[in-house]
């Protein structure tokens, strides 16, 4: 949000678009994205490992799943990048990301 303009002049430069068009329609999207994912990661739900004993601790382990691979294409780069960096990055996971060569600049300033 702190850099909203300079992510809308990436992404119209990169695409051609409405500098407005993309401040106020395309980056709004881009932050709930990151938002939604950044509140649904504190509401998962599990079982414990085991069974409730008295005196003893139980908790709920989650592992990442490891490294994701993704590729960006060339019409939506931003919004499409925060769709998935915001789930892998969610869980843990470490994020390859690799814009489309056609319309990289917002996405490589968003890394």
């Amino acid at each position: 949000d702190a850099q909203a303009h300079v992510f809308a002049r990436l992404e119209a430069d990169n695409c051609g678009k409405p500098f407005n068009a993309v401040l106020l329609d395309e980056l709004p999207a881009v932050s709930d994205v990151f938002r939604f994912f950044a509140g649904a990661v504190r509401c998962l739900q599990g079982s414990a490992a085991g069974e409730y004993v008295a005196g003893h601790t139980s908790m709920i382990r989650r592992d990442a799943v490891g490294v994701v691979a993704s590729i960006a294409p060339w019409n939506y780069p931003l919004l499409m990048a925060a769709w998935k960096l915001g789930p892998a990055l969610a869980g843990g996971n470490t994020v390859v990301l690799k814009p489309s060569e056609h319309t990289p600049l917002s996405t490589l300033k968003l890394g």
